[in-house]
């Protein structure tokens, strides 16, 4: 086998071809060595490097214009308060702050107008109060105003009529209409309505209410004859009250019967009333005069309390209205009245509130008052 290649490398080594190919490969060497030689280059290694190196160095900006300024500023400031105050003032300055103005010195503005903004002013800081006593003062709130004091009585009014929205449990939407009219005859008797008329399902619980109150108008104000409340078509829910001012009494009637029931000789005129004209009689007498008065429903006469709740202002329809909050609640059960009276309008009632012995709380809100006096009518928009 190594006998057999030897002599394959023989042949092809003396092959005439082999041989040109060798001289072509010798020759070809010469040759690049000999261009190489006459051109001059050098080897590679002193080719320059496409990369350059870059030195570096961390140099601070100029300060820009504005912030130069601030700084400059701000030295020059730290430096006139380094300085004391004393030489920023003259010292005539500090003299004249020292000496007193003599008492007979007044400064008048060269103009002849009064200084407003200054008499305002005065005003205002006379009017403050130290914490202690705005302290005392919140806990007198509820103190009853002085309704004593010698003040001319406006002409108690001949008609008043006032149109009230029927709000239930606090809702903003109204559940029913109800109006109360007060009108006096020219033969000194008056007469009293009041109806309460609900719509939707609470009319099954609440049907159409009606009162009536009638008497004389006397010096002391209301004097009742023939009280009425009719609490829907229901005989059973049906009262009246009649008062025998000659003998003293006053018979309840309902459907169980007729009661008689004695005046006491200590009642003063005025203070016996029904739940009707109880709301008027403060026309005549103001609110906090008395806080007590004999009342009757139809169904029972008694003495009844009623407190002072305070000052509010009521925003209604017609507009801003002051009145007074008065109330009578039964201190065994969540059955209450309350009322806000007028104070502008010689006490009429512009809002009533009834609270149910199981809590439901009934509402009527003025949306219109109208009146008339000896003098004219006025009506409210």
């Amino acid at each position: 086998m190594s006998k057999l290649n030897w002599h394959s490398i023989k042949a092809w080594w003396f092959d005439p071809t082999t041989k040109r190919l060798g001289y072509a490969v010798l020759l070809s060497t010469l040759l690049h060595f000999l261009f190489i030689e006459q051109s001059g280059w050098v080897t590679l290694s002193k080719f320059p490097s496409p990369f350059q190196s870059i030195d570096a160095e961390l140099v601070a900006l100029p300060p820009h214009p504005v912030a130069a300024q601030q700084q400059s500023e701000t030295a020059l400031n730290e430096q006139a308060q380094a300085e004391p105050a004393v030489k920023e003032l003259p010292e005539t300055v500090t003299e004249n702050v020292a000496e007193p103005v003599p008492e007979s010195t007044t400064y008048a503005p060269a103009s002849s107008e009064p200084l407003v903004d200054e008499a305002v002013v005065e005003v205002a800081s006379s009017e403050v109060i130290a914490p202690e006593a705005a302290g005392a003062e919140a806990e007198q709130a509820l103190t009853l105003p002085d309704t004593t004091a010698d003040v001319k009585k406006p002409q108690p009014f001949t008609m008043v009529e006032t149109d009230f929205d029927v709000l239930v449990n606090h809702s903003p939407e109204r559940v029913g209409t109800a109006k109360i009219r007060y009108a006096k005859s020219n033969d000194q008797r008056y007469e009293l309505t009041w109806s309460v008329s609900l719509t939707g399902l609470i009319s099954l619980v609440y049907p159409d209410l009606l009162q009536t109150s009638q008497g004389k108008v006397t010096e002391a104000g209301l004097l009742p004859d023939y009280y009425l409340y009719k609490f829907g078509a229901r005989e059973e829910k049906s009262y009246q009250a009649s008062f025998n001012w000659v003998d003293k009494e006053v018979a309840l009637q309902s459907t169980k019967g007729t009661k008689k029931v004695p005046i006491t000789d200590n009642v003063k005129a005025g203070h016996i009333q029904d739940f009707l004209s109880f709301m008027y009689q403060f026309m005549f007498a103001p609110p906090l005069e008395d806080m007590q008065m004999y009342l009757t429903n139809g169904r029972k006469l008694s003495l009844y309390d009623y407190g002072f709740e305070g000052e509010e202002l009521l925003e209604l329809k017609f507009g801003t209205v002051n009145t007074y909050h008065i109330q009578h609640a039964k201190a065994d059960s969540e059955d209450k009245t309350e009322l806000w009276l007028a104070m502008d309008y010689q006490y009429v009632p512009v809002k009533i509130r009834k609270t149910e012995k199981d809590g439901t709380v009934i509402e009527q809100i003025a949306t219109r008052l109208k009146f008339e006096t000896i003098e004219n009518e006025t009506p409210l928009p």
